[in-house]
């Protein structure tokens, strides 16, 4: 396979949770480069990282929390995330929120097919 081109149509998504998905779609040595969907009713819980965030909506709506506050991003919408931010994803839509997001350092965990940022519940103080 070309490190140059790569066809993401053959990599399987992995599971975050009930209707929820990501796959890694490029991989360098400073980012890792994503794609990732979360179905109507379904959220991700609050969870934090190393890690800046930066992503481009590709279909429908989400409500984002980062640090208390709400924000709403939809198809079309790019949002950043610093690093370090506990931040809520909720689809409270009627159709799936698919996202493209860009990790920089980049995320080993997701590299390795897995999904493990802290979260409230294994908060490190």
């Amino acid at each position: 396979m070309s490190e140059i081109v790569r066809d993401t149509t053959q990599i399987p998504y992995f599971s975050q949770g009930e209707g929820k998905a990501f796959k890694v779609v490029a991989d360098a040595q400073n980012a890792t480069v994503g794609k990732g969907f979360i179905d109507p009713g379904q959220s991700m819980p609050a969870h934090r990282h190393p890690n800046e965030q930066i992503g481009y909506v590709l279909s429908g709506q989400c409500d984002l929390i980062v640090e208390g506050e709400k924000h709403f991003v939809k198809a079309g919408c790019t949002y950043y995330i610093p690093p370090n931010q506990w931040h809520i994803w909720a689809n409270n839509g009627i159709e799936r929120f698919a996202y493209i997001d860009i990790f920089t350092p980049r995320r080993e965990d997701l590299r390795s097919g897995k999904y493990d940022p802290e979260t409230k519940e294994t908060e490190k103080d």
